[in-house]
């Protein structure tokens, strides 16, 4: 068998987490790229029955798509145990669990600090 005559090949990175809701397979766009444009056309259809499709240049782009998503989640989660830290010591614990504008672009992870810090404290 030979790639490109006999099989072609394709690629989407994971972008779901399981029990996210919010983020379900039908409701973010789903970043595709082939071996080449008729590949990465077929990719698009496939997923395009499901959810919205971004058309990545090539692979290597969907992946670095990929690669600085799970960098900004990354920095997201270690700001959010370094600000859980400051504020525990400054005794605002609750600011986490109530002010909830604050937390915007930060929802997921707000849990760490509703679970009483404790898991932060394992995070360093």
């Amino acid at each position: 068998m030979n790639c490109g005559i006999d099989f072609y090949i394709g690629y989407s990175p994971e972008r779901i987490n399981p029990g996210d809701d919010v983020h379900a397979l039908t409701k973010i766009t789903k970043i595709v790229a082939g071996m080449n444009d008729e590949t990465t056309e077929r990719l698009a259809e496939l997923y395009g029955l499901i959810t919205n499709v971004y058309k990545a240049k090539d692979i290597r782009t969907a992946e670095a798509a990929k690669v600085i998503e799970n960098i900004q989640r990354d920095l997201n989660i270690a700001l959010m145990n370094e600000l859980a830290i400051i504020f525990h010591k400054m005794g605002r614990d609750k600011l986490f669990c109530k002010q909830k504008p604050l937390l915007k672009m930060l929802t997921p992870f707000f849990c760490f600090a509703k679970r009483n810090i404790s898991l932060v404290k394992l995070s360093f």
